[in-house]
C-alpha cells in the first residue's frame, strides 16, 4: 500500500471521514518459518496483508453504534480507504474498535483486511 494522507473511510457502504492526518504505509510482510519433519526441515512462508492501525474517524453516537455493529459482524464485509489525492484502496475484512473519545467524537479503529488492498488511482 503506498503513502498517503488518509481522508475517508468507507466501511459496509458508510462513510467514515477521517479526524486527521495518519500516513497510510503499511508494508506486507511473509514470515517464514522452519518446521521439523522426519527428513528435511519443511519452510513454511505466510503471507501476512496490510492492516491499518489507530485510524482516527469522526464518529458521534450513531456513528459509533454502526462502528460497534461492524466490529460485532462475523461475516467480512466491504471496506476502502480514500486518500487526500484521491487514490482508493479497497478490500473486504473486518474492524477492531480501539477507543472512543465522546468529549472530541472520535472513534480509533484498526482495519484488518481479508486479502490484499486494490489500488484505484485517483
Amino acid at each position: 500500500m503506498a503513502a498517503g494522507t488518509l481522508r475517508k473511510i468507507v466501511l459496509d457502504s458508510t462513510n467514515f471521514n477521517a479526524s486527521g492526518d495518519i500516513d497510510t504505509t503499511q508494508n506486507q510482510t511473509t514470515v517464514n518459518t522452519a518446521e521439523a519433519t522426519s527428513g528435511d526441515v519443511m519452510h513454511v512462508i505466510t503471507k501476512q496483508v496490510a492492516s491499518l492501525d489507530s485510524v482516527t474517524v469522526s464518529c458521534d453516537g450513531l456513528d459509533y453504534a454502526l462502528l460497534k455493529g461492524l466490529h460485532d459482524k462475523l461475516a467480512p464485509f466491504a471496506m476502502s480507504i480514500v486518500t487526500a489525492d484521491g487514490d482508493t484502496f479497497t478490500s473486504t475484512g473486518r474492524i477492531n474498535i480501539e477507543g472512543r473519545t465522546t468529549a472530541n467524537n472520535v472513534a480509533t479503529v484498526q482495519l484488518l483486511p481479508d486479502g490484499d488492498w486494490d489500488f484505484f488511482a485517483g
